[in-house]
């Protein structure tokens, strides 16, 4: 899968609503902002990037990937 494809799925977040969904983009387009900025395009440091704000929007450190119903 491609750097892209894997960053979009890590930044994507199906079940939100109405302001929460709002919320949770206007967040992740701040931090995709911010590494335009600083001129960021390590794959790694944006993904770690993108799961921090996950985690922390989601309050669960173990929810990193949007996989619905899978358990591993």
């Amino acid at each position: 899968m491609a750097d892209d494809k894997i960053l979009m799925q890590l930044g994507s977040y199906g079940n939100l609503e109405g302001e929460q969904k709002n919320e949770y983009n206007n967040g992740l387009k701040q931090i995709l902002t911010d590494a335009r900025t600083k001129k960021i395009k390590d794959f790694d440091t944006l993904a770690k990037s993108i799961i921090d704000y996950r985690q922390s929007f989601k309050k669960d450190p173990y929810k990193i990937l949007p996989l619905g119903d899978v358990k591993l």
